[in-house]
């Protein structure tokens, strides 16, 4: 599939890029995704907590296609949650989300033509 794929802050590329499906994980059809002020920025500016090359776009609605645990099976309507939170600082403890220490986004996200694989943690 082709991605939109973000080599550092200012340098965006089209490329093909695999879609394996990880053990443990699922495979998305995206069916939609959101580009918010963070993807923006993120493009322009970069962002801490981003490694790359990165696909950007997490606010995510899809169909499983395919699926390697017990959670989700095939043709499972879902939407992907745009951060994980550490579970860990004050913020997360204390159950005010928006502004957590450690926020971290899936290992891959959205812009691409078909699917997304996520890893089940």
């Amino acid at each position: 599939m082709k991605a939109a794929i973000l080599i550092q802050p200012g340098k965006l590329e089209i490329r093909e890029v695999r879609t394996p499906c990880p053990a443990g994980g699922v495979l998305v059809k995206v069916k939609a995704c959101g580009i918010c002020s963070a993807d923006a920025k993120m493009v322009t500016q970069g962002h801490r907590a981003l490694n790359y090359p990165r696909i950007l776009g997490h606010e995510i609605a899809g169909v499983i296609e395919q699926s390697r645990t017990n959670t989700f099976k095939e043709g499972d309507r879902i939407q992907i949650a745009p951060g994980l939170r550490c579970s860990r600082c004050s913020y997360c403890l204390n159950r005010t989300a928006a502004l957590p220490n450690t926020l971290q986004f899936p290992l891959r996200t959205a812009l691409s033509e078909a699917s997304i694989p996520f890893l089940k943690k």
